[in-house]
């Protein structure tokens, strides 16, 4: 071996074997950048001279079991030594296998997402100014998991001044047993739609790298539920993309099972989305949907995310129609009524700061305007607007075309007793905590008005509703105004959910409104007609139903004038209830001048002040209590007879809880001695005004009127 630099040595022959508890080591001795692996070991024959020279029969194995193992397997040729470039040539083949993805990621220093174990082969093969890896085989993957792999060659890695991998010819495929192995790999939960294949060629066009004849299939093979095709001609900058996505899914097999409940039938749920950057932004340009019976469910929108490098900017048109409203509630999961076909149209506009829908919802005839806004600022999300309807047709929301007919006395006692027999609750009011956070998650504060009320005889010829929540945790419904053909009613609600306990005050004042027609819209049994004026003003505190119950405060007045009880409801009330012996001679109807109901409320505790129903054929008066926080009550009723063909009426005590109330008659003998009934056996009934509180201001209303109030006449029999 010449020891003179300028003459080159020949017959270099030396066997080399290293090891090394770890990468780094060797690193340090031959001063270079190894990825750090343990243990490792390294030989082959070293043979030539200074100025062509080679490694051969090389042999590296690093790593060991449950961690990454790596081998390569070849040679190395080298030219002369004082060149800058002075690998002349390379040939290895390289097989790595790892249990996890994680092991992978440590070796190359790189953040992975853990998709099971991972294998690998390749062929190095060229210099530092052109490198090749051919018969690349990757795949990553159990046999029950997602599996990825790539099969191919790279026609040019080029390693200075950076990495740039060129001429690239990769085929890539995809599969799974079910698309929510996708998780990891996306970072968000995927649902299960099914089996998943995918496949694309990876190529280098004109110095970029893209994706070319990609094409994603999930569900059956053959019978796929969801294909997508496309390509992407750049994956790194994101650009000349080009997506057409088919969607025809089984709402019985697979909408239905992913949700874990029913869905209306709608058949098969047919798709289209198109996505492109045609613009010179990816957006999505169609997304359509329809069921496979055409009539009843199709959406379209337009537009939606014009540019996904700014997905906080949405602007789309929108366009759903729906054979019935119920279907929607189907797939919401809510149970709503089945209405007439609705049609929604509108569109919507968002940004990181705020987005607003201007629309409207055609239900029948039915035609409800929106227009509102919201925003995602802080101290939390608000949503503002109006809602109104020029005229709201309740038969389009699946109400009653007419108001029911009164059942006969036989079929209200037989629904009666089912309604008992089922009620085998013990407690009226829960003690549940009730769920109140959701009204410090955001304001709201919104109007929804209507002009006429048509349809299923309720009389109700507009109504307005504010709804607001405000303070971050305060519901205000106030005032809520409905206007019938006879009367009006104010409401006024307002819960106060940052309270300990949470608060919650009620009011409302009823003005001759009519009973029978305010409430036949929603399709109740009315069990009388008349006119109602109403004063509530209640308040109260608690966790639960049962609390606020316990805790109620206020007053609650009731009157009623000019009533008719059918005569069904009489001999309802007659055999199941109080037990008289009321002739059926009786005419189809009865009919009651007034009525009034007045009950203190303190601590939970109803106190009756009046109880008093009178007409031509029918006195009624009672008293007592009904105590919401044990849930019990104890009445007396004092019927008085008018007409000498009624066989003697006695009164009647309810006492017991108020889910299984007992009912037992008095005696003559228990009323004479206990002074029982001082009211309803008095000759002449006479009611001080004073003692109807604000239901008397609303009598008097009439007088004011020019019109006449049968139970203010009951103020003046006294005088």
């Amino acid at each position: 071996v010449p020891m003179d630099p300028d003459t080159p040595n020949t017959g270099i022959d030396i066997q080399l074997d290293l090891a090394a508890s770890n990468s780094g080591k060797l690193a340090k001795l031959f001063e270079i950048d190894l990825p750090a692996i343990e243990p490792i070991r390294v030989k082959g024959r070293f043979t030539g001279s200074r100025l062509d020279s080679k490694i051969e029969k090389i042999s590296l194995q690093a790593g060991k079991t449950k961690q990454l193992i790596l081998k390569a397997n070849g040679a190395i040729q080298f030219d002369d030594f004082s060149r800058e470039d002075y690998l002349k040539n390379i040939s290895m083949k390289i097989d790595f296998n790892a249990p996890t993805t994680k092991a992978v990621a440590k070796f190359i220093d790189q953040e992975l997402p853990e998709m099971g174990p991972a294998s690998g082969s390749f062929t190095l093969q060229g210099n530092l100014k052109k490198l090749q890896a051919k018969d690349i085989n990757l795949k990553t993957g159990g046999s029950n998991e997602l599996q990825l792999g790539a099969r191919g060659e790279i026609g040019n890695i080029q390693l200075e001044p950076k990495l740039n991998p060129t001429d690239v010819r990769l085929k890539l495929v995809a599969n799974s047993p079910s698309t929510d192995k996708l998780s990891p790999l996306l970072d968000f939960d995927v649902p299960n739609f099914g089996p998943l294949q995918a496949h694309a060629q990876l190529v280098d066009q004109d110095g970029s790298l893209g994706l070319e004849s990609a094409e994603i299939m999930v569900g059956k093979k053959g019978t796929p539920i969801i294909k997508a095709t496309g390509q992407i001609d750049d994956i790194f900058k994101y650009k000349e993309i080009a997506w057409q996505i088919h969607m025809n899914i089984d709402t019985d097999e697979t909408l239905s099972s992913l949700l874990g409940r029913p869905l209306p039938e709608l058949g098969k749920l047919h798709g289209d989305v198109a996505l492109s950057d045609t613009d010179g932004s990816l957006g999505i340009d169609k997304l359509e949907i329809s069921s496979e019976q055409k009539d009843l469910l199709n959406i379209n929108v337009s537009g939606m995310f014009d540019n996904f490098e700014e997905t906080d900017k949405m602007d789309m048109q929108a366009e759903i129609s729906v054979q019935s409203l119920e279907i929607i509630g189907l797939l919401l999961g809510q149970d709503w009524h089945a209405s007439k076909p609705a049609k929604l149209t509108g569109r919507i506009k968002a940004d990181k700061q705020q987005g607003t829908f201007d629309g409207k919802l055609t239900v029948g005839k039915t035609e409800i305007l929106a227009d509102v806004s919201g925003s995602l600022g802080k101290p939390r999300p608000i949503l503002k607007g109006k809602i109104e309807t020029r005229a709201l047709y309740l038969v389009d929301f699946g109400f009653p075309e007419a108001a029911p007919e009164q059942p006969d006395a036989k079929t209200l006692k037989t629904t009666q007793a089912t309604k008992n027999k089922s009620a085998s609750r013990d407690r009226l009011f829960s003690k549940e905590p009730l769920s109140l956070d959701w009204l410090q998650k955001f304001d709201l504060d919104l109007a929804i008005t209507a002009g006429d009320v048509i349809g299923t005889g309720a009389k109700l010829d507009s109504f307005i509703v504010p709804v607001r929540i405000m303070e971050g945790g305060t519901l205000l419904v106030t005032p809520a105004t409905l206007v019938y053909e006879e009367g009006t009613v104010l409401l006024d609600l307002k819960i106060d959910s940052k309270a300990t306990p949470p608060r919650v005050g009620f009011k409302m004042t009823a003005d001759d409104v009519s009973v029978g027609s305010a409430l036949s819209h929603v399709g109740a049994q009315v069990p009388m007609n008349g006119s109602l004026n109403a004063n509530i003003d209640l308040s109260s505190s608690g966790q639960s139903a049962a609390e606020m119950a316990a805790n109620l405060n206020g007053v609650i007045e009731l009157g009623m004038e000019n009533m008719t009880l059918p005569k069904s409801t009489v001999d309802l009330l007659a055999v199941d209830l109080f037990g008289w012996a009321i002739s059926s001679t009786f005419s189809r109807e009865t009919k009651l001048d007034c009525g009034i109901i007045k009950l203190k409320v303190e601590q939970g505790q109803l106190t009756n002040e009046i109880l008093f129903f009178d007409g031509t054929s029918l006195t009624l008066s009672g008293e007592g209590t009904v105590d919401l926080g044990t849930e019990t009550l104890d009445l007396s009723l004092y019927p008085k007879k008018k007409k000498r063909f009624w066989s003697t009426v006695n009164p009647i005590n309810i006492t017991g809880s108020l889910t299984k109330p007992s009912v037992n008659a008095i005696s003559a003998s228990t009323v004479a001695s206990s002074g029982y009934a001082g009211l309803s056996m008095a000759p002449q009934i006479f009611i001080p005004v004073a003692a109807l509180g604000y239901l008397g201001d609303l009598f008097s209303k009439d007088k004011e009127k020019g019109e006449n109030s049968a139970c203010l006449e009951y103020t003046r029999k006294g005088n």
